[in-house]
């Protein structure tokens, strides 16, 4: 799971806190995944947020996801967005 959550939101660039409501990891973990996918030329960082390099990549990350987990991540982001 992880980074490829973000796709839920329906966003180009995602920003860090967004990613750490959705993925299950935070901090140091999920700064070490942001770098590995950056090295990898998956993801690429904009501004002060992340988007895929490609949205190919982006569709198959949230095509790979079974639709049980994109509801609770869809869940997640709704939370977050309605929180002050």
């Amino acid at each position: 799971d992880g980074i490829r959550d973000y796709k839920v939101t329906g966003v180009q660039t995602c920003a860090l806190p967004i990613l750490e409501v959705l993925c299950d990891v935070g901090g140091a973990e999920l700064d070490t995944a942001l770098e590995r996918l950056e090295q990898g030329r998956v993801l690429v960082r904009e501004g002060e947020g992340w988007a895929f390099r490609h949205a190919l990549l982006q569709d198959i990350a949230y095509n790979s996801m079974l639709r049980s987990r994109r509801r609770v991540l869809h869940g997640r982001f709704a939370a977050f967005l309605q929180s002050p």
